[in-house]
């Protein structure tokens, strides 16, 4: 069975779920959400290394961010790695929880967090 390069349900603390209280700046959402834009990737939070390191490290067990890719395939817009986890069998986008609840523009993203 192939490993799957995306999460496909946001996890309980994604930034991008509307049924918890909002913890980014408004700043860092716009910059989360020009990952997009930029055709980069927003792994998830959980799927990071932080033994060794406190900024975090990717490993091979760090996957894309559901609530990342839940807006990305929104707009039309899967990264170029989205792109080619599908074309290796990697990522189905159909598996997406898109009812998960979760922001589903970048405008609703960043309108709902603090404006610090």
């Amino acid at each position: 069975m192939t490993s799957t390069a995306v999460m496909y349900r946001p996890c309980p603390k994604c930034p991008f779920r509307t049924d918890i209280p909002a913890f980014l700046s408004r700043a860092r959402a716009r910059q989360i959400v020009g990952e997009i834009a930029q055709d980069r990737d927003f792994p998830c939070h959980a799927t990071i290394d932080y033994t060794d390191d406190s900024n975090g490290k990717h490993t091979s067990d760090t996957k894309t961010c559901a609530g990342f890719a839940i807006m990305a395939e929104n707009m039309q817009r899967p990264t170029q790695m989205m792109r080619i986890a599908e074309r290796l069998g990697m990522y189905d986008p159909s598996k997406l929880h898109r009812d998960s609840p979760t922001h589903q523009t970048p405008k609703a993203f960043i309108d709902a967090q603090r404006d610090r």
